[in-house]
This record gives C-alpha cells, structure tokens and sequence, in this order.
C-alpha cells in the first residue's frame, strides 16, 4: 500500500532515475560521517517491556571530542543505529532497539528527550525509501510512538550515550509486509535536533511476504598498491605489509575465502607476490598461493595485468590494437595465472560513470563483460529495480554486456563493513567491544544501519510484481573489510530470508533483460584519468621498443619484458590518488624505455680514410642486449664520390661488440659525411649514428706509378753498376782462347797419325799468359 502524504515526506518532482538514491544514500553517509570514532558507550541497563515502554539510557564513560578533520556538522545531534535485535520482526514480536547520541554542539547538551517512532505504512517504492533516509531534520513525521519521551542524559561536547527502546508489534495494529520507516528523534525546548532514519521490515504473517528471496551475486576486486617495477624492492616491501595478518590483502583473502564473493583479479599483484624474493617472503608466498586457491570454489576473473585505467586508454586516441597491447603486459618473471581464470572482464575505475567510449574499447579488446556503477546504466523507471545486466550497444552493432552494480546496496554493504582509519592503520585493539561490531565503518555507516537499509530495498525489490531481480553488487578497490563485520551483515541478510548469495556464475548464464535504461554518456572523460598527451607518450616508445624488439628474432618477449610493464604501471587506477608518484612513474618508465632502445648502437668513430676505389668501410656495432641481436647496417654519404655497394646483415652475439663491413666504392676525392642506419630484419629504423670519410682514390693509381718507376730505377742503377766495376782481371782473352783452339786441334792431328803415341806427346801448353808466368 503506497503511504498517504501525511504518513511520508512531501511529494517532491520527478528527478531523474537513480539521482534521488544517490543523493540521500551521500547524505546519510555524511551524516554518519559528522562523528569520527566516537567512544565506547558503557554498559547499557535492561529495557522495560512494552508497546509504550520507556529507553534506558547509558552515558560513555570518558568520551573524547570528534577529530578535528571530521566532516563539518549539519545537525546539533547525530542519532546512529546500533543495533536492531530482529532485523525482520514477525506477528507479535518484540523488537528491541539500540540508538547512539552523540553531542556536536560546542556546548553541553541539557534537557534533551529521544523518541521512537514507526510508520505503521509500508514503503516499497525506491525514490520514497531515499527521500525518507535523505529528509531535513525539520521535515514532519507520523508514525506510532514506540514510548513516551525518554530524557537524553546530559552530554558534553563530543560525548555520546546510548538509549535502548523496545516496539511490541502485538499491541501495534500493523498489517501487511514490507520495510516500515523508523525514526529515532532528539529535541529539546528549542525544536529537533537530531534525528535517525532508518527502517524495519515486518510481516504480519498474513501471506502477503514475497515467496522467493532476492538473488544476489557479489564481486570483489583483488588489486594490490600501485605497483612499480622500476623499485622491485619497494613494491615487495609494501606488498608484503598488506598481505601480513590483518592487511587489507589478507582481509580482502579472508572474504574471499568465505566462499561468498567472486574474485576479479590483478594477475601482476598475485605474481609479484608469488615470485618475490628473500629469506622472509615465506608469509608473502602464501598469500599469493591462498589467494590462487580460493578461487577454486567460486569464479574468478583476470584483470588486465597491473589493472590499467580503461576510461584513460579509451579516451587517448591511441586506437584498439594499442590498447589490446597495454592490456596484453607481461608478468614478472614470466609467473602464469592459472587456465581457469576467465579474461572477458572489464573493471573501469570506481565511483565514476564509465562512457560508451569506455565500453566500446574494452569489448574491442576482446573484454565483453564490462562492470558498470556510480548509479549508471540507471532505469527509466524510477519504481522498478532491473536485473544487474544489461545489454549495451557499442560500434559495429555488436552488444557488450554490462554488470551492473546496484549503487545504494553496493554503498551501504561498504559502508557498513568498512574498516576505521584506526582499525586499518594497526590499531585493531580500537576496534574491540561492543560499538566496534556496531560501527566499523569510521567512514561510512554503522554496520546496523547499513544493514537496515539494505533489507529495505532488498524488500521493495522483492514486492515488485514478477519474479524477483538477480541483483549485483561489485566493491570497490579500495574497500577495507572488517571481515567479522562482513561475515555478521551476509549472516543476517540471508537470515532475513529476503536474500540468497548467489555464484556470479548463474547471474552471467541468465538472459540479459532489456530493460529501458538511462544511456551512457558517448564520451566524458574524468579528472583522474591519466591525460591523452601522457598516455600518447607511453604509447609511442612503445611502439619503438615493440619495433627494435625484432632484432632479437625469436627472443623478442626478453627485450619487452622489462619495458611493457614500466609502461602499463603508470596506468594503474590506483595512481589515479597519487599524482605525484604517477608522474614520476611515467618518467621513469620512458627513460628506461630510451635506454633499451640505445642497448643496440654504432660504437662511435673519429674518421676512416679510404684509399682504393673499392673496399669495404667498417661499422662497429655494439649491442647490450642479454640476447643476440641481427641487424642490417645501412650507409648514406652525402656525396656521390662514395657510392654504396650494399647493405650487410650480421649477428651481434650479447653482450658484446662487432665490425659489420660494408662495401663502397670511391669515385673521386674529398671529405664524406656518412649515415649509418642500424636497422632491424624487419626494416625498422632503431638506431642512427654518422662518420666523417676522407676518400682519396687517386691515390691507387699514383701509388702504381711510383711503384713502376722506382722498379725501373732499379734496373738502370744495377745495368750502371756493373759497367762502372769493368772487366775482371781472371777473365779469358781472346789469345788465350786462340793458342787453346790450336793446341787442341794439334792434338787431335798427332792422333789420328798412324803409329804416333801418346807418350811422348807433350802436355797441353795452358794459357799464354799463365805460361809467362
């Protein structure tokens, strides 16, 4: 039954879908946001027992003024829910209520009177729930008193006290099922101070309770620090303090190991941690193989490695084949996320409203499971709650679908399990005690009322006509769980029996519903992104590093290994808070990029004088690079006196340094300035380096004819030398050479005469000259 004007808030003007949720579920936030961590209430005396029962009241012992960085204040009294014994009252049960009020005023409160009321009207419309939570302190309420006015003790500033009421629904005349507005009200002789808004869902057992509870499927993103692979050390250290007992990543392990939620996943944070070095990793490894096997039991979907921002990408202009690359980064140390892990999901940034552009560019890059929140994708009809999917067209006619994360569920199961500033900084002894499982959300909500509000809209989506919607509610990165408080909200949501936990799995087998929805904004880029100009940067050394990569063949992935992920990190959405590391992150990963591109490189040269109209010049390359590089050296004079003959290829082995020789030709004389290309196999540029030539080719011929002309002179100068030096002195003259022909020719007459012997013959006469002698 809708509630009549006196009942509930004045009507107000049709706002657009979803804008009243958002705007009352922020306002109750900031109500509960005036107090900062107030003090422990002591111990609360015994309620009386009746319809018009009285509220016992006990003021904190001790109570410490708010923080002086607290929200400014709205109203003179904060009045917080802390407990409602029977979150779902039935028939004529008796409901007993816990409140806390705290002063904000600069002076004590005196004389002050709480009351509690009810409406006996049920509210099932979404914008009436919001209105109610968001009302002014001076709007008008009627409802059924739960007690006469009880005295609020006296307060100093910044004290609290607790007051305990009781409603007895069987002497209440309330009929039908469904959420009931509660309020809890302070004044004093001035008018209302303070007031709590909150609900209570009853059913008077008559058979109109919905038959089916509400399916709900919850998501939680694992995600680590802004990681940098530029200080391997300080991203250990810190990834290790978070997954140490009581980090956020261990309480982040804890929730998913409940079996609860499905688990989106940052593969480079899970595979720092399991790859992580050192004598003390032993807790840091065990996280990483906890985190792994929990998703045995329930999906689990990767991320892009170090999560980047897809809003900044897709807002870049750097085209889909670029950012399939970003999102496509290496892990360290080559660890692999396990086969079962799906890789279809996209995760924009928490708390803005991703565009179609941002959609689009992830299903282009082969993610069609986009999940959407900030209140987008929002009804048409403000009095339905559709299902959390939803088709959204995006280029090329074809559809992505959407995941969308109910904002006021999403909103308040955060803000009501969030842990304190005190609690997460170490100091979880803060957090024992009675308000410390009431209110752990020092930045949101108690978890009490958190709950409250959540069962109220569970049950205004369950009274709507049809089957019951499959819900979705995806946390935000930086969520900090009180898990005892987690496990207490899902204990008492399913025991309401207005809700059943879901897998995620079955919400993704059902049909995608399309159901009118407010569209997406075509393009709206967001403050935190990352700028075009920056992102463009990133991409174009990239691209370089991606090109000059080919030199190692085979073993490209070695060379980009070390670069991508230096490239992708400043991307993170994590850096989207830390603008000054981010920029330093950006610098960082470019330098590092031009430094491996310089690992392959021409070993400067003073000067070559080249002497010969043909011959080879000799190019020294270098290459750094922990794996052999083949490269293709290239040369261009500036003139024609020195004509290049070809382009060789070599293979520079690591680490090492080696002379490619490139053939020339010389046609002239003069100095050459000479470029020398080192290209890649493929043909890409990768380095550029130049020599001065000092060509001299003539020098080959004149060289021939002083070679011929000192052989020459030679050969006269032994022809002059031995004329100079004359006949020697032992040589025959031509007397000798006639007394020895006659002798000889005497003796051949003596003997062919007959009877002549040899005996008396006389020896041969030698020489004239000797026989003078």
């Amino acid at each position: 039954m809708t509630p009549t004007s006196d009942d509930l808030l004045p009507s107000t003007s049709r706002r657009r879908p979803g804008r009243t949720r958002l705007v009352a579920l922020a306002a109750l936030l900031a109500g509960s946001l005036s107090v900062v961590a107030p003090t422990a209430a002591g111990a609360v005396a015994g309620p009386t027992s009746a319809l018009g029962s009285g509220a016992s009241v006990a003021q904190a012992d001790g109570a410490a003024p708010a923080a002086e960085e607290a929200v400014a204040v709205t109203d003179p009294v904060t009045v917080e829910l802390v407990e409602i014994d029977k979150p779902v009252a039935r028939g004529t049960e008796l409901v007993t209520i816990t409140a806390r009020v705290t002063n904000n005023q600069d002076v004590p409160l005196e004389g002050a009177r709480a009351e509690l009321r009810l409406n006996f009207r049920t509210v099932t419309d979404p914008e009436t729930l919001a209105e109610w939570i968001s009302a002014p302190l001076d709007t008008s309420f009627s409802g059924t008193r739960g007690g006469d006015q009880q005295p609020v003790p006296t307060l100093a500033p910044g004290e609290s006290a607790t007051m305990v009421f009781q409603y007895n629904f069987g002497k209440a005349t309330m009929q039908g099922w469904g959420p009931r507005q509660l309020a809890v009200t302070v004044s004093d002789g001035t008018g209302r101070l303070g007031r709590l808004r909150s609900f209570v869902v009853y059913d008077s057992q008559d058979g109109s309770a919905p038959g089916q509870p509400v399916d709900l499927s919850i998501a939680l993103p694992v995600t680590g620090p802004a990681l940098d692979p530029a200080d391997a050390t300080a991203q250990v250290v810190e990834l290790a303090r978070q997954a140490a007992e009581g980090g956020r990543l261990d309480r982040l392990l804890q929730v998913a190991e409940t079996g609860t939620v499905a688990l989106a996943v940052d593969p480079a944070t899970v595979a720092v941690a399991a790859t992580a070095t050192g004598s003390d990793m032993g807790p840091l490894h065990a996280w990483a193989d906890e985190i792994t096997a929990a998703g045995d039991g329930t999906s689990v979907f990767a991320l892009p490695a170090y999560d980047p921002d897809l809003g900044a990408l897709a807002h870049s202009g750097i085209g889909v084949e670029a950012t399939s690359a970003f999102l496509a980064a290496p892990l360290p140390q080559g660890w692999s996320a396990p086969a079962s892990w799906q890789t279809n999901l996209a995760w924009p940034a928490d708390g803005v409203r991703p565009d179609l552009a941002t959609v689009s560019t992830a299903f282009s890059a082969g993610r069609n499971l986009v999940v959407v929140g900030a209140g987008a994708l929002a009804p048409v009809e403000s009095t339905t709650t559709p299902s959390g999917l939803a088709p959204v067209a995006v280029d090329g006619g074809q559809v992505a679908t959407a995941l969308v994360s109910d904002e006021v569920l999403t909103d308040a199961l955060v803000a009501g399990t969030n842990l304190t500033t005190a609690q997460d900084s170490g100091g979880d002894a803060a957090a024992e005690g009675e308000d410390a499982a009431a209110a752990p959300a020092g930045a949101g909500m108690p978890t009490a009322q958190a709950l409250q509000l959540i069962l109220a809209e569970l049950a205004a989506v369950a009274a709507q006509p049809g089957d019951p919607q499959h819900l979705f509610i995806g946390l935000p990165r930086d969520w900090k769980p009180d898990v005892a408080a987690y496990e207490n909200a899902l204990t008492t949501l399913v025991g309401s029996g207005l809700v059943r936990i879901a897998p995620l799995a079955e919400l993704l087998a059902g049909p995608v519903p399309a159901t009118p929805r407010e569209p997406l904004a075509d393009e709206a880029p967001q403050s935190g992104e990352l700028s075009p100009d920056v992102v463009g940067s990133l991409e174009r050394v990239r691209t370089q590093v991606a090109a000059f990569s080919s030199v190692a063949g085979d073993n490209a992935p070695v060379v980009t290994a070390d670069v991508n992920p230096r490239l992708v990190a400043p991307l993170a959405v994590t850096y989207r808070d830390a603008d000054p590391a981010r920029g330093a992150a950006v610098t960082a990963a470019v330098d590092h990029a031009h430094a491996t591109l310089a690992q392959v490189a021409v070993v400067p040269r003073v000067g070559i004088n080249f002497l010969t109209s043909a011959g080879s010049l000799p190019v020294r390359i270098r290459n750094d690079l922990p794996v052999d590089a083949v490269v293709t050296v290239a040369l261009r004079p500036d003139d024609l006196r020195l004509q290049v003959q070809g382009r060789p290829q070599e293979v520079i082995p690591a680490h090492s340094e080696k002379d490619v020789l490139v053939p020339v030709r010389a046609l002239g004389a003069g100095i050459v300035d000479v470029t020398v290309d080192v290209l890649t196999p493929s043909e890409q540029r990768i380095g550029v380096s130049s020599f001065e030539v000092r060509v001299n080719a003539e020098w080959e011929a004149i060289g021939t004819w002083i070679g011929g002309g000192l052989i020459a002179l030679l050969f006269v100068a032994g022809i002059w030398r031995t004329v100079r030096r004359g006949r020697s002195p032992y040589r025959a003259t031509s007397a000798d050479v006639e007394a020895a022909t006659g002798e000889v020719k005497a003796a051949a007459t003596a003997a062919a005469t007959p009877g002549s012997t040899t005996e008396g013959s006389a020896a041969p006469a030698g020489p004239a000259h000797a026989r003078q002698q």
